[in-house]
């Protein structure tokens, strides 16, 4: 392994984050996670 894409981290990282908001807000498996 030579090297790391730096760039490939952090979009991979607001990826996940991005993904992680919309999948526990409202929209999307809020309401039936905090039950």
């Amino acid at each position: 392994m030579d090297t790391i894409n730096i760039w490939a981290v952090l979009l991979a990282t607001l990826i996940s984050f991005v993904i992680g908001g919309i999948w526990f807000s409202p929209i999307g498996f809020g309401k039936v996670w905090m039950r």
